[in-house]
């Protein structure tokens, strides 16, 4: 459940401890540097808060399993839906967005196992935007961003043993959360005084999870329409 991931984020007593999660120490900082320009400017700046839905175009990922070697797997679309709290300054904006995304197993490329399975990521982002002046309802703007993500991979798979001649099964979920980076184009078009449409192309990739000794990767693009509405 999505609601379960998002209490995970921040109930989890394990997420600081230990020395691999120094770096998440250091991108949870900015991250909470960044978030804070949201309300030191919210008294001369615009706010707004934006929602979007949107086509996940997951990349074929190196998949690692310990005993059986790497194999590429190949992903079908998948969708994702986020939200986001902003605040306008000038031709800047600086946000804080949460966002989900899912993905189904197509194939393991060259090999004749039967495979299932899915990746659902929850991403914790600061994002900074530049808008460019067209002197139009038009306006296009370009964006990156840093922060967290949390992937849960599951995966269902037969694989048959020669040597045994027998079908081996695997089956199980795991997660691990790794730091995240995005890079964003897009346009807005101005509705109202108040509203505006949004229609973006994002490239969001992340650190390399492991999911309890299965090492993978992680990249997508993505293309989503939303709506932001000024405050």
């Amino acid at each position: 459940m999505i609601w379960k991931q998002v209490f995970w984020f921040f109930g989890n007593h394990n997420f600081f401890l230990g020395r691999r999660n120094e770096m998440r120490k250091s991108i949870f900082i900015i991250l909470c540097v960044c978030l804070s320009f949201l309300f030191v400017g919210a008294s001369s700046a615009e706010m707004y808060v934006g929602a979007k839905l949107g086509y996940v175009m997951t990349t074929d990922t190196d998949l690692t399993v310990p005993g059986l070697g790497t194999g590429t797997v190949e992903w079908d679309g998948g969708f994702g839906f986020g939200a986001a709290l902003g605040t306008t300054l000038d031709a800047f904006r600086i946000e804080g967005e949460i966002e989900y995304r899912s993905a189904d197993m197509k194939t393991i490329a060259e090999t004749d196992i039967s495979v299932g399975g899915d990746i659902k990521t929850l991403s914790l982002m600061a994002n900074g935007y530049y808008d460019f002046n067209a002197g139009t309802s038009f306006k296009p703007y370009i964006g990156v961003g840093i922060g967290f993500a949390r992937h849960t991979f599951g995966l269902d798979a037969v694989i048959y043993d020669e040597e045994e001649d027998e079908d081996i099964v695997m089956s199980g979920e795991a997660d691990d959360t790794v730091f995240a980076y995005q890079g964003t184009i897009g346009a807005a078009w101005a509705i109202s005084d108040t509203m505006d449409l949004d229609c973006a192309y994002r490239y969001f990739a992340t650190a390399d999870p492991d999911f309890d000794g299965v090492e993978a990767g992680y990249a997508s693009h993505n293309i989503s329409l939303g709506l932001r509405f000024k405050f």
